[in-house]
Order: structure tokens, then sequence, then C-alpha cells
């Protein structure tokens, strides 16, 4: 649209001539246009100015009328030529008409300083924080508004602000000296010093800051919800609580922290802490959650009565031989749990004389070979040795028999008619009925008539006197019994436990046949033979 312009202007020059003026000023001969005051007359609002070229969008406004149209950029090289022409053609007048430039930064329109701007602080957007301001395009605090805060860090985010250096632990005692993590606790800072807190499970036990906070307290039966704070024997730590371990056994609680059945706990029967008295002559008991008491062996609970315990020896009393209410008639006596007849005992010989030979003397030194089990027994031929007053071997009997269990192997040759002892130490525990006796035979060793000769007392027997009684009560003793030899020839010697008495044992030694009167008194030296010529 201006080169239209300037090709009508061209024309125009045409036709007026050279010699003739144009509205606005001269031309001279040169060519030259004057600069004078007519360039700011009629001719810049004429129709020239009205025309096409100024109503475009660059001339349109105020702005050809106001300033920019009389400044400096009508008088520039726009004006050298013909007319207005470098007037409107220039850039000048393009940038006048957009308004005054921003030399710093636009945000939202608005011209903003964004080295110093709080809102746009470095950047359009970015807001600096109370109490801070912006300083070279960076948010900086100049005043945290409390003397015991201090700044620290860049301003306006989560590692700047103002902090407490007494006890903050991000920046305790100087900016940014952040207290070291410890185990099971929190950092602290106290009065510019880290430090650190347990926290709610935890506990420093061992009173040692190099270790934190090492103690569990949740699950740490030594320290159980506190440092020292112990469980029980049995115990354990749940969730800082102290309670009783599972017990293993069937049926099993713990009492006093041991795993107790309390069926058959003496110490915790029925219920914790219900400890079964004890009962004199007798052992403690609990069955079925309920104290009682066993007699030992020999007593019993005759009168029924709790309280007194096993008040009565079977073995001794006449009103309860035995058991409980069997009691001995008269001539009787209770001897190891039986009645007995004590006043039928052999009559003690009070001869001087010595006897005359042995006939017979066996100590189990030498083994069992001179014996034998004619009769049979389940229990072989055995014996025996300890520290008692029968010192070396001693035949051991521990099975019930009658009618005799072990005989010699070997006849042993008599007279009859003549004078006879029989002699022997015995031991026998308690109930039991030891006997020693002799058996007619042969030179081939025939089983004959059978006549018990030491025994239980009273014993019947067909060989007058009655047997000589043996006291059965675990201690050993020396026995003797006389007699005369009926009409026989050979004898067996035999022994057993007679089935009548109780089960237990009961061992012999020094077993001997002398011929002639028995002595008055027990040799002097235990299980020796009695001073008798061989």
């Amino acid at each position: 649209m201006r080169m239209k312009w300037r090709g009508a202007l061209v024309l125009l020059a045409a036709a007026v001539g050279c010699d003739d003026s144009v509205v606005g000023g001269d031309v001279d001969a040169g060519g030259e246009v004057d600069t004078g005051a007519v360039d700011t007359g009629v001719v810049d609002t004429g129709a020239v100015d009205t025309g096409a070229i100024d109503t475009g969008r660059p001339d349109v406004g105020t702005p050809d009328v106001g300033t920019p149209d009389a400044g400096t950029p009508d008088v520039g090289t726009p004006d050298v030529g013909i007319g207005d022409v470098g007037v409107d053609a220039g850039g000048v007048d393009v940038g006048g008409d957009t308004g005054p430039s921003c030399a710093n930064t636009t945000c939202g329109g608005a011209c903003v300083d964004t080295q110093t701007d709080l809102s746009n602080c470095g950047a359009c957007g970015r807001v600096c924080c109370a109490g801070s301001v912006c300083r070279e395009g960076a948010c900086a605090i100049v005043d945290c508004g409390n003397p015991s805060l201090t700044p620290c860090g860049p301003a306006c985010t989560t590692a700047g602000g103002c902090f407490n250096l007494q006890n903050d632990p991000l920046h305790c005692g100087a900016c940014d000296r952040a207290c070291p993590a410890v185990a099971g606790a929190y950092p602290s800072c106290a009065a510019g010093t880290c430090g650190f807190a347990c926290d709610a499970v935890h506990g420093n036990c061992d009173g040692m800051a190099s270790t934190g906070c090492e103690t569990d307290l949740a699950t740490t039966a030594a320290h159980c919800g506190a440092c020292g704070h112990a469980c029980g024997a049995g115990q354990g730590c749940a969730e800082g609580v102290c309670a009783d371990l599972p017990c293993a056994g069937t049926g099993e609680v713990r009492c006093g922290g041991v795993c107790t059945n309390r069926q058959t706990a003496l110490a915790h029967c029925g219920t914790c802490g219900n400890a079964c008295p004890a009962a004199a002559g007798a052992t403690a008991t609990c069955a079925t959650g309920a104290c009682g008491f066993t007699c030992t062996a020999g007593l019993a609970d005759c009168d029924a009565a709790a309280g007194n315990g096993c008040e009565t020896d079977l073995t001794t009393s006449a009103t309860s031989c035995g058991r409980c209410g069997d009691a001995c008639g008269a001539g009787l006596s209770c001897v190891s749990g039986h009645c007995e007849r004590t006043t039928c005992l052999p009559p003690v010989s009070t001869a001087t004389a010595a006897c005359t030979r042995v006939a017979f003397s066996e100590d189990w030194e030498s083994g069992t070979a001179r014996w034998n089990l004619p009769r049979g027994g389940t229990t072989p031929i055995t014996t025996a040795t300890d520290g008692s007053a029968c010192t070396g071997h001693y035949l051991r009997e521990t099975e019930l028999y009658s009618a005799g269990r072990v005989f010699t192997q070997s006849s042993i040759p008599v007279t009859g008619g003549a004078r006879y002892c029989v002699t022997g130490w015995i031991r026998g525990s308690a109930g039991t009925w030891p006997f020693i006796g002799m058996r007619s035979s042969t030179s081939t060793a025939a089983l004959g008539n059978e006549h018990w000769l030491i025994g239980q007392p009273c014993f019947g027997t067909s060989l007058p006197p009655p047997v000589a009684p043996v006291i059965a009560d675990g201690a050993w003793r020396w026995y003797a019994r006389e007699f005369t030899m009926p009409a026989y020839t050979h004898i067996l010697l035999e022994i057993e436990i007679w089935n009548g008495g109780a089960a237990g044992t009961a061992d012999f030694d020094q077993v001997q046949l002398l011929e002639g009167q028995c002595p008055s008194v027990a040799p002097a030296t235990a299980c020796t033979a009695a001073t008798c010529a061989p």
C-alpha cells in the first residue's frame, strides 16, 4: 500500500513542473526538502496522511497525532525525498505505537524485577515466604521475629527457616548440625548439645550412649516394659507385660513359674500352693488333685484318723498283727507281723561238754557245688556278699517255696539215737519265714521224711521239741537246734523261704551239723564254725 502512494507522488511531481512549489514548502534547485516548520503544518494532517497508508494498523489511533509524530522520527531520514513518504514508511512509527518497552521481566502482563520481587523472586510465581526478602533473585531470611530463633538454610524451603539452635535436633548448636540417628531412639537436642530419647518400646538398659536404646522392652524378659523389670521364672515378655509361658506337659499349668500337674504335684495339689502335709509313719501323696498319704512298710492307719498318720506297727501290734484288726490270741505274740506262740521255745542246753565232731559245715566261700535243686525251682542257687556282720559269701534265697528247695547234693552219714545240733547264721527281711531242716536219706541221696529244725516259732514238726524260732527283721542272728537223731543212717540238709511268709530275701551262712550238744552261746567270731573238733 505504501508503494502505491509512492507512485502517486511521482506522478504529481511530474505534473507541476520543476520550478513549482507544493504545499508545505519550496523545493530548491538542488531538489532538497525544506526541513523547517512547514513539515509540521497542515501537510501531515491533510489528505495524504489520512489515506490508506495512515489508516493501517500502525497509524490508527492517537499515536499519529500525539508525541510520536512530533518527535525525532519525522526529522530523520524518512523525510528525505518527497513529502511525508519517509515518515509513514519508517520502522519508528511501528515501535512507538506499541507503548513503552520493559527493561526487566514481564510476569502476568506486568513488568517486574525478579531480582527483588517477593512474589516473583528469580522467576515468575516464585513467592518468598513471610519474614524473608528477595535478594539477587533468591529468597533470603532477614528477620525470624524471635530472638531465640536463627535463620538457617535457603529461605522458603524444607531445609531452610528459623530454628532454635538450643533444642532443634536438625540444627543443634549451629545451623545444619544434625544430631545423629540412634538405634531405638529419637535424636534430641538440649542446650545446643545432641542426645537421644528412647522410643516407646526401647530402653537404654545398659546405660551406654554408644549402644543407644538397645533393649526391646516389648519382648525382653529381663527388662519387660521397663529397664530392670524382670519377669519371674517360667514367664516370658509379650507387648511389655510378663506372662506365664505355656507348658509342654498335658494338663500342666505354672505354679510359681514351674510347670505343674496339679492332679499329682505334692506342692500344688488341686490348686497352686496347696502342699500336701507330711503324716507320721507315711509318705504324702496327691492323687486326682486331693492330698493323702501312703503308710511305710509295716505301718498302717488302723484308726482311720488322718491327723496321726500311720499309727499302728503291724509287725508287733497284738491287736493288728500283719493287718488292721487281726489280733493275736492267748499265748501268741506278734512277731514280724505274724501271731506266734513264743512260749514253746526249745530248751537251752546247759551242758558244758563240747561237741565231738563237725559232721557237715558250709560257708559258701567255695561256691554252691555241694547243693542242688532236686524238687525244682525257677531261681538258680545264688550267693552274695556285703559288708555286714557275716563277712564273705552267703546263700541268698528269694523264691518262695514249700517242702524244701535247696538240698545238700550228697547225703551225710549219721548215727541213729545220738545227739546232734544244727546251727547257722540267718538274716531274713521283714515278714519272711526262713527255714533250715533235714530229710532222712540213703547213701544215694534219696529223699525221705522231713523234719524242720530252725524256722517260724512254734512251727509244727515231727521231731520234738519245736523249731528254734527265727526273728525276721533284716538282722543277722545265730541260731542252734539240738535234737536226738532218729534211726537214720543218712540225712540231707534242706533250706527254703516258706511260701506262707512274705516275699523278700533270706540269707544263710555257716550252716553246720554238729555231733554232740549245741554250744550254749554263739561262736565268738561271726559266721565261723563252733569250737568243735573236726
